[in-house]
């Protein structure tokens, strides 16, 4: 952010440039700032600050423990301290994926939907040049509607 004023230029620098600029973000982004740039950036008092400052390295038991637990898998223990837990929670709670209508095999999902009408007991389908008739018959230990 750059403030303009009458007799000179301030320049504020958020943490997370400061940070970009000392490579915490990865060696390979920071080497890529210009060299003045990076020099006026790591001179500000709060860039020191970040030099000196060591991020937390908990251990994977301390993260499982603070996610969910020992009992907690991995997957999921990635997926919580990538996403979130609450999100991850959040998702877990919700209702499961909605069934669409496909429409890559529409003869096939209209005669099992068809087949599942207790009121329909024969399914015919007509095209020049052929035909299909399917009856609904009651076997024994079956429901008589067709399954996916």
């Amino acid at each position: 952010m750059v403030k303009e004023s009458n007799q000179s230029t301030i320049v504020e620098v958020i943490d997370q440039v400061i940070q970009y600029t000392l490579g915490f973000w990865g060696e390979e982004a920071a080497s890529e700032v210009d060299a003045n740039t990076k020099e006026k950036i790591l001179a500000r008092p709060r860039a020191k600050e970040f030099a000196r400052w060591q991020p937390p390295q908990p251990t994977i038991e301390e993260i499982r423990n603070k996610l969910g637990g020992p009992g907690l898998g991995d997957d999921e223990l990635l997926m919580r301290y990538v996403v979130g837990k609450d999100d991850v929670d959040a998702l877990k709670s919700a209702a499961g994926p909605k069934g669409y209508v496909s429409a890559r095999h529409p003869l096939v999902i209209l005669i099992q939907e068809l087949s599942r009408r207790a009121e329909c007991s024969q399914i015919y389908i007509r095209k020049p040049g052929w035909s299909l008739t399917l009856e609904k018959r009651e076997a024994a230990g079956s429901s008589g509607v067709l399954s996916d």
